[in-house]
């Protein structure tokens, strides 16, 4: 790879230069082992707990990176601290070999590439809260950010904290379909996957394990009928469940549609459930404050 014949080639230079005092000599074998890293592992991506023929080199790699923070510090504060500043040569090898300095911003890109290999995949952004993608947990990655927005879009002060969405990540994500509220987006999904399932079965019986384009339809419609139960239950013992009432609006659509919300067994599909399908009306909007 680029990074290993850099580390190669930086490995050659090295053996070519004068004598050092102690810390440069302690310097250039530590970056000796993360050459070794580099081209055993073809990445300079080193665990902070990592250690490397027993250095802890992860632990080193953190220094470097607090020592090129150092550049901001005043001089008192570098000297109370202990911390010299990374010398513009050092930081050139490091770079050379494929050291990042911000750890927050390299997985930021490595998870917003995941994102887009699940987009070009599945052809949407509703990433379940729980799926993993080659074993990075994306929804939770993705949830995480919808949070950030949040921050964000509370206060205009709030944009400049530091856990908010900066804005050119909020227009990546959005550029890739991401939308901020899900629960939303996925009832619309979900009422248009019910509609074609009857218009291509002729009823709204599906069955509890039904999958309709990648969703699991079948325990969706269950947990709209669990939530038309506990619209006679109160709001407090609703809460209790977790579960949001169902809407006089969702209501209407889902019966529009067949679906039978007292039981399991199937309404037989009504001429205005005919009508619908072939008007194609656009589901209702869910409540944002209630989401399924």
């Amino acid at each position: 790879t680029r990074a290993a014949a850099a580390a190669a080639t930086s490995a050659a230079a090295a053996a070519l230069q004068p004598p050092m005092h102690e810390a440069a000599l302690r310097w250039e074998y530590m970056h000796g082992l993360l050459l070794a890293f580099v081209l055993r592992e073809g990445h300079a991506h080193v665990p902070q707990a990592h250690r490397e023929d027993g250095e802890r080199l992860g632990s080193w790699i953190a220094q470097q990176r607090r020592r090129k923070r150092a550049a901001e510090w005043s001089e008192n504060l570098r000297k109370s601290r202990r911390c010299a500043v990374l010398s513009e040569s050092e930081r050139v090898r490091l770079e050379a070999v494929g050291v990042v300095w911000s750890v927050a911003d390299f997985n930021w890109e490595r998870m917003y590439e995941l994102l887009q290999a699940f987009v070009e995949r599945e052809g949407h952004a509703l990433v379940p809260s729980r799926h993993v993608e080659r074993g990075a947990k994306l929804g939770e990655w993705l949830s995480s950010q919808r949070r950030r927005h949040k921050v964000r879009s509370q206060d205009r002060r709030n944009s400049r904290a530091r856990s908010a969405l900066a804005g050119d990540e909020a227009n990546r994500l959005e550029a890739l379909g991401v939308v901020w509220d899900p629960h939303s987006s996925r009832s619309r999904r979900m009422y248009e996957l019910l509609q074609g399932f009857v218009r291509r079965e002729g009823h709204a019986s599906v069955p509890k394990r039904h999958v309709e384009g990648g969703e699991a339809l079948g325990e969706w419609l269950l947990t709209q009928r669990k939530r038309y139960k506990v619209r006679g239950w109160g709001s407090a013992i609703a809460r209790e469940n977790k579960v949001s009432t169902l809407t006089d609006e969702e209501l209407e659509h889902l019966e529009t549609l067949g679906v039978n919300l007292e039981g399991l067994l199937p309404i037989a599909l009504l001429p205005a459930a005919r009508h619908h399908l072939h008007s194609a009306a656009d589901p209702p909007e869910a409540d944002a404050a209630d989401p399924p």
